[in-house]
Order: C-alpha cells, then sequence, then structure tokens
C-alpha cells in the first residue's frame, strides 16, 4: 500500500529541487545587462611625465597616462607640434599611456607645444579630449607671448575652418622674408575651430610674420595653385596674457623679467585695417584668454594670371565650345587645316562674362578640325576636334522624317508673368528663319501685332517688351513654320497663356545708403539670403536712396564690395604685391520681405 505521506514529501522535496536548480541555472547563465546612458565623457589625463610646463627638458620620450584606455585617430593631421619637427615622432600606446617618441634632438632654449586637436578619443566611445595642449621647454623657463585672431573668407566673410595659421621669424639668411611660406616650413603653427578662430601660444618675444593657409598637401608650403591664403602685410607682436593656468603653474622666477613687467612697447603698434582692437574679444575666443590685439585675416585665392584654355569640346556635331581660365583680351581661334575664311560656316555666341566662345555650326563640310586657340600674340593651345557621325537607330530614323520640333522656354512660371519684365523665349539653337509679321497678342478682348526681337547675336533669344498692366490674362500667337533653327527643327502654331501679376504680389525695399568716406565707390548688391542669386548690382559713389521695386516674398541680403580698382567687380589679393582682396561688408540683417510690404532700412557705413 503506498504512502499517502511519502508521496506529498517526496512531491515538495521535486518542487523545491526544480525551483533551486532554474535559480542555479540563471546564475550561471546571466542576463546582458539592460546598458544605461551612453559614456559621453572624454578621457581624462591623470599623470604627464614630465610634469605640464616643465623646463629643462632633456629626455627623448614624454608619457601621458590616462583614466581609461584610448586610441589615437587621424595623429598626421591632429597632432600639431610649435616649433615643427624635422621628424614626426613615434606615437605608442602602453595600457592607459600614450608615448611619444622623439626620433630627432629638440632645439635648446626652445618652448614646445604640442597641440593634439580631436586625436585622443576613448577606446569605447570615442568621446575625443578636445584641444588638449602640452608645454614644455628644454631651455630654463616657459615663453609666455600670445597671438590670438580670427580667419574669415574674403569674399562673403564666413568663417574658416582647419586653416593653418603660421607664424615665421626672420632668420633666414638665403631666401627674402616674404618667400618664406613657398620654401620654409613656420616656426609655429596652429589650426583655426570652426568659427575660424585661432590661437598661438608660448612665443618667443620677437616679431613674426602672420600667414594663414588650406594645405591642401599637408606639407606646410604655399606651394599649389588651389591652396588659399590669408596674410597681414605688416609684422606682428605677441602679448603677454596672464590667466589662472599660468599664474597657478609658474612662478614669477621662470617668467623673463621683460614679461613679468609687460615692457612691451604697445605705442609702436599700428593696427592696420586687418588688426582690429576689440573690446568684446572674450565672446570671439575659444578659451578663456584674452588678447589686446585680436588679429582678423581674410582668406583669399590668388588669380593665376597665366591665361590657359580649359576645355575645348565639341557637341552633337552642331557646336563647339572654347573655355579660356578668364575673359580672353583679344580672343583668336585660327583653323590650321581647313580654309574658311570665306565661307559664313559657324555662329559665334560669348557667355556673360566672355570667358567661354561657343561655334553653332552652319555648315560642317570637314570631319576634323586642327584648331589653334590664342589670346592675342600667345598661343593657348592647338587641339584636334573630331565630329563624329550618330548613328540613329530604325525609330530615331523615322523621327527624322517627321518635323522636328523646335525646343524652347519662356520666362512664364505657373501661367503667370512678372510684370517688370519682357515676355522671353530662349531656344536651344540658333534661329536661322524667322518671319515675325503675324505674331499676334490677345489682351483680354483686345488684339494687337507685336514684333519680337533678338536679345543676342546668336539669335537665340527673343524678347516682346511691353508696360504690362497688372492682373491682366494674354494669348501670344504666332502660325506655324515661322521659325526654323539650326538643325532645321519648325514648330505647330505657337499658343501661349499667361497672366500678369498683381502690384500686391511684390514688396519693395527701400534702402538709404551712405558710403565710408575713406571708400567712396562701392558695387551694392541685393541678393538672396543664400548669395545664390544678384537681383540687384549697381555702383555707388556717393549717399542715395535706392528703391528695389517688383520683390518677391522672401529674405535678402545686401552686400557693399569696396570697388578699390573701380572695375566694378570683387578681386582677390595677390600675396607677393602685398595686396589684399577688396574689402566686402554686409547690411546687419536679414530683409524678410512680405508681399504687398514696404521695408526702409538705413545703413550708413561710417558707422
Amino acid at each position: 500500500m503506498i504512502d499517502k505521506k511519502q508521496i506529498r514529501t517526496k512531491s515538495l522535496f521535486l518542487l523545491l529541487t526544480g525551483i533551486i536548480s532554474l535559480i542555479l541555472l540563471q546564475c550561471a547563465n546571466p542576463l546582458m545587462p539592460s546598458g544605461g546612458p551612453r559614456d559621453e565623457e572624454p578621457p581624462q589625463i591623470m599623470e604627464e611625465d614630465p610634469p605640464l610646463y616643465a623646463t629643462g627638458f632633456k629626455k627623448d620620450k614624454i608619457e601621458l597616462t590616462f583614466n581609461e584606455f584610448v586610441e589615437l585617430k587621424d595623429a598626421r593631421n591632429q597632432i600639431l607640434f610649435s616649433p615643427p619637427l624635422a621628424e614626426k615622432p613615434e606615437y605608442r600606446l602602453h595600457g592607459k599611456t600614450l608615448v611619444i617618441k622623439f626620433q630627432d634632438t629638440l632645439a635648446p632654449n626652445t618652448t614646445y607645444n604640442i597641440f593634439f586637436g580631436d586625436a585622443i578619443v576613448d577606446l569605447t566611445e570615442n568621446n575625443p579630449l578636445r584641444d588638449y595642449r602640452y608645454v614644455f621647454s628644454t631651455g630654463d623657463h616657459i615663453d609666455s607671448l600670445s597671438v590670438k585672431g580670427n580667419v574669415l573668407s574674403a569674399f562673403d566673410l564666413l568663417p574658416q575652418e582647419n586653416l593653418f595659421v603660421m607664424l615665421y621669424m626672420d632668420n633666414n639668411d638665403t631666401l627674402p622674408f616674404d618667400s618664406l611660406p613657398y620654401f620654409v616650413r613656420p616656426y609655429y603653427l596652429s589650426k583655426t575651430d570652426q568659427n575660424g578662430n585661432f590661437s598661438i601660444e608660448n612665443l618667443q618675444d620677437k616679431r613674426y610674420k602672420i600667414f594663414a593657409l588650406s594645405d591642401v598637401n599637408n606639407n606646410l608650403l604655399y606651394d599649389l595653385p588651389n591652396e588659399s591664403i590669408a596674410f597681414i602685410d605688416s609684422l606682428i607682436i605677441p602679448e603677454f596674457i596672464e590667466t589662472p593656468l599660468l599664474d597657478s603653474l609658474l612662478p614669477d622666477s621662470l617668467l623673463p623679467d621683460t614679461l613679468l613687467n609687460d615692457s612691451l612697447n604697445k605705442e609702436s603698434l599700428q593696427p592696420d585695417s586687418l588688426i582690429q582692437k576689440t573690446e568684446n574679444a572674450d565672446s570671439l575666443l575659444t578659451d578663456t584668454l584674452l588678447a589686446k590685439i585680436f588679429y582678423q585675416m581674410y582668406l583669399f585665392d590668388e588669380i593665376d594670371s597665366t591665361q590657359k584654355l580649359l576645355d575645348a569640346d565639341v557637341r552633337d556635331s552642331t557646336l563647339i565650345t572654347f573655355i579660356y581660365a578668364f575673359p580672353p583680351e583679344d580672343p583668336r581661334i585660327k583653323i590650321l587645316n581647313h580654309k574658311l575664311d570665306s565661307i559664313n560656316w559657324k555662329i559665334e555666341e560669348y557667355s556673360k562674362n566672355r570667358d567661354t566662345i561657343k561655334y553653332w555650326i552652319l555648315k560642317k563640310e570637314f570631319d576634323t578640325l586642327m584648331v589653334e586657340i590664342s589670346d592675342d600674340t600667345l598661343v593657348l593651345d592647338t587641339t584636334r576636334l573630331v565630329f563624329k557621325e550618330e548613328k540613329k537607330k530604325g525609330r530615331d530614323k523615322d523621327k527624322d522624317q517627321e518635323k522636328a520640333e523646335i525646343k524652347y522656354k519662356t520666362n512664364i512660371r505657373v501661367s503667370s508673368l512678372d510684370l517688370h519684365v519682357p515676355l522671353r523665349f530662349t531656344f536651344s539653337y540658333p534661329l536661322l528663319a524667322y518671319d515675325f509679321n503675324n505674331w499676334m497678342l490677345v489682351e483680354a478682348e483686345d488684339s494687337m501685332a507685336v514684333k519680337p526681337s533678338f536679345a543676342d547675336s546668336a539669335r537665340r533669344k527673343l524678347e516682346i517688351e511691353r508696360q504690362w498692366p497688372e492682373e491682366t490674362e494674354y494669348k501670344l500667337i504666332a502660325p506655324d513654320s515661322v521659325l526654323f533653327d539650326l538643325i532645321g527643327a519648325s514648330h505647330d502654331s505657337i499658343r501661349i497663356s499667361f497672366k500678369t501679376k498683381s502690384l500686391a504680389d511684390y514688396g519693395i525695399i527701400t534702402l538709404n545708403f551712405t558710403p565710408s568716406e575713406f571708400c567712396p565707390r562701392y558695387v551694392l548688391q541685393l541678393m538672396s539670403e543664400d548669395e545664390s542669386k544678384i537681383f540687384d548690382e549697381r555702383i555707388v559713389s556717393q549717399s542715395e536712396t535706392i528703391r528695389y521695386d517688383y520683390l518677391k516674398p522672401g529674405k535678402y541680403k545686401i552686400k557693399a564690395i569696396f570697388d578699390r580698382n573701380k572695375n566694378g567687380k570683387w578681386d582677390t589679393g595677390d600675396y607677393m604685391l602685398k595686396l589684399q582682396p577688396e574689402s566686402v561688408y554686409y547690411f546687419n540683417k536679414i530683409i524678410d520681405l512680405r508681399a504687398n510690404w514696404e521695408i526702409e532700412e538705413e545703413w550708413d557705413l561710417n558707422q
């Protein structure tokens, strides 16, 4: 007979055994922790050997120990040495310690500044230790002068990031001082941050040439035509800047007497237009240092004054395009393998700024042209142009038997035309034959004859001029086959319907402009907020009230270019001539214009 009490005891034992086994199984196979907040803390320096701002440095390495494991990212470009080393040091990681091993002998009595940028990141989340600097000296003191400033684009005043800002000393006996950026690496350097600001610290008490460079090939030399530069054409003097960090780390005995007494002759500093004394420079700098003189520099591309032919290209046997580096003074294009002077074989078309010439082919009695391209007496290139016949498939051949449809665009947008512009046609090819005798414009119920006129010498642009009344409906009617273009294309009857806009669709900006008494002549531009479109451009040489009519709702900028050489456009600089790019100025706000609004603004460049 089965004992029920024994059965219950055994069942309870099995249940407890199962529970214990389950617990032990969970302990043996722990679940992945759910995590926590992402680590966003950068690595921290725990020890520097030798200590920061050490003097009398005699070792061949530096060791930096962190609170966690780190790695180096883009050390070649991120880590900068001032003064630069002839040979790059070796970087090694041992546990949490970064070892910097020097490969050449350091200069005596020299303060070295190592700027790490964003090179040091933690191993887990790649959080960078931003802008860490390590300073030491091989002499008995730390140089403590500084230069601070900002680099903007000369053309649009935008901050320029990741530029090298470099200082040169006049200590080269074989090269002219102004030639140093071409052939010699700088003595001190730094990089601009995202706001274009730079700081070069721990400098000797000397005068320096300052130069900024977009170093395309990373060799610290201005040796490529596509590298942008900025410079100040007078020597600069660094300043001593008191900071809590230096006060806490450097005893007075380690500072030169000239620095403690701040004995630099400030009266000798005569800021020019590129050096700004500023009272709020602390809002412009990226650290706690404050310079009395803030050096403003303007980045530009020098123009290669050597004229070149950039391209000569053939398109579908109807068009040759010649592109010059800049507008030629006297372009000459000579055909070498055919006598075409007595034949009307082409139509010439120039681009707006005249740096591109198009040849539309009227008669193609050749398959190949040998062409000599010159500017005045300077031969730029001799090139061979091959005209390839297009192979057409059966369907395309059938289309050729039909009348080809002429292609054009108009300035009518969403069936409406602006009040202050002519009705414009732009054709894909020049027109060779045209008849305007039976063109008709229907205004409401009235009909009137109109005759378009060509707006260009290549006969690709037609215009119908008229004082358009507002909110009026029109129809333009032209008979079929009255226009024929270069490839023989024509058209069916033309019927275009449109309506003129209302005056209430536009806004008006009135600008009371006063030029500077020191820079009286300006190119004044009204442009879109992103500067992709210029709506109005004019020369202003005296105080003037300017009314901008028929403006569409949107945001507008106003820009003034100091027209130094009176050629009506912005001109870049020239380093060897010590010529700065022409100065530009922006009205101090974006003008937000709405439909049917009139906004009046004052802009006095003397204030």
